[in-house]
């Protein structure tokens, strides 16, 4: 299974030269943790919740003057959309990111990953797997 079948589609994005206080409410409205920047389709950074924490409140910044640019994380990583889950997970993990643009062929975003979904379908897969492991070590022979 890849990172597509649990990343929300389409993801929620602001342009570099929105306002902060529109990328703001724009996390708000769609309630998500974090919205792509993007330009021609492409991610050129994000912003989230922790960001606007760091970056904005905790430094008094104007929200309507400063754009989102100013205080996004840039260069932003990215997955691509046929990442298997748990490739994606391992990454989200090892990078400690809790957001991820996932993009297409040609580099334009097509979702945001996330590392509430990502893990709750891994555990998913893996219970899974061990019911059938059990199942086959208990069974009488073959076909039970």
């Amino acid at each position: 299974m890849n990172v597509m079948r649990v990343c929300r589609k389409p993801a929620i994005s602001v342009s570099p030269g929105d306002s902060v206080r529109k990328a703001l409410e724009t996390m708000t409205k769609q309630k998500v943790g974090a919205v792509v920047v993007t330009e021609n389709e492409k991610a050129v950074g994000i912003f989230t919740r922790l960001d606007a924490i760091e970056r904005v409140v905790l430094k008094a910044i104007d929200l309507d003057v400063t754009q989102v640019s100013a205080v996004m994380t840039s260069p932003v990583e990215v997955l691509s959309g046929d990442t298997e889950l748990s490739e994606a997970m391992r990454f989200l993990a090892s990078r400690k990111f809790n957001h991820i643009p996932v993009v297409d062929a040609e580099s334009r975003v097509v979702g945001l990953a996330t590392t509430k979904p990502v893990m709750k379908r891994t555990i998913e897969k893996l219970s899974d797997e061990i019911g059938s492991l059990e199942a086959f070590f208990t069974a009488d022979g073959i076909g039970g």
